[in-house]
């Protein structure tokens, strides 16, 4: 996951979290995100090297 598309990956996450049409309620699968993203962490100095 690149710093310059988080933007893309955390609206396509709220954009399934908005529609609601899943198996799974609102909680899980944002405990869902929450744990596929735990373990990437991206700087500051990377999020803001292009601007």
């Amino acid at each position: 996951m690149s710093p310059k598309h988080l933007y893309c990956y955390a609206n396509e996450a709220i954009m399934r979290l908005n529609i609601g049409n899943v198996e799974v309620d609102a909680i899980g699968r944002m405990e869902a995100f929450a744990k596929q993203i735990e373990s990437r962490r991206i700087s500051y100095r990377k999020l803001t090297k292009s601007l």
